[in-house]
């Protein structure tokens, strides 16, 4: 992988084992309706919602009885954003499509997200230089914990046993990405259940225009809080 500037790793099955398994100890997603494959809420209860028509011109929808749900007409929101594209079928609404919790696992994926950031940070060989603080994985899965974990502050030995051998295989494939370029910046994206791993520059460049005082493109590893 020595040449390679990015890596893209699947984790949606790995976040989806690990949301299960941590089910009851996760916050409840927001109320709200959501569209196949995306994170948060396009329709919220009670905001207002807009369709424009020809001959009555724009008219609101306030979301409390699922109204928005009967349409099947573009609709914005307040500031004007298209956030429900008509269905090419005139005879379908978006009932069919929104439902009331994400399709995907994003707590999980979060989580996932978020150590694998974790790990790249323990692997840089300036992360002493960068000032940042390093995060253990048992608190980057505490801290998106409710009820006895968070209390605790404490993973049991079986939960991190568990999550050592879910995590095995990616963790092996980020530590090869990363062998022998330990001094470069690293990018994270996530694209559904896709994990994205971007190598920049290297840091002592940055380091050096910094001292002299010029900017350049921030490739910076994304740190979990």
């Amino acid at each position: 992988m020595s040449d390679i500037k990015s890596i893209i790793l699947d984790i949606l099955p790995l976040a989806e084992r690990l949301e299960e398994k941590l089910q009851e100890f996760l916050p409840d997603y927001p109320v709200g309706w959501y569209l196949p494959n995306q994170e948060e809420a396009v329709i919220v209860p009670g905001k207002y919602y807009y369709v424009y028509r020809n001959r009555g011109g724009v008219v609101a929808y306030r979301e409390d009885a699922g109204d928005v749900r009967e349409l099947n007409e573009d609709v914005y929101d307040d500031n004007g954003e298209l956030v429900l594209r008509a269905t090419k079928n005139p005879k379908e609404t978006f009932k069919r499509f929104l439902t009331d919790r994400p399709t995907l696992p994003v707590h999980g994926l979060q989580i996932i997200t978020s150590l694998m950031a974790a790990q790249i940070y323990r692997l840089l060989a300036y992360r002493e230089l960068d000032g940042l603080p390093i995060v253990s994985d048992e608190e980057v899965v505490i801290n998106a914990m409710n009820g006895e974990y968070s209390r605790s502050r404490r993973l049991s030995v079986e939960m991190r046993e568990w999550l050592n051998d879910l995590l095995r295989e990616i963790r092996t494939d980020v530590v090869a990405f990363i062998k022998h370029h330990d001094w470069a910046e690293y990018q994270i994206n996530r694209n559904a259940g896709n994990l994205i791993i971007i190598r920049g520059m290297d840091w002592r460049v940055r380091d050096w225009y910094r001292q002299i005082g010029s900017k350049l493109p921030n490739y910076r590893a994304y740190i979990p809080s």
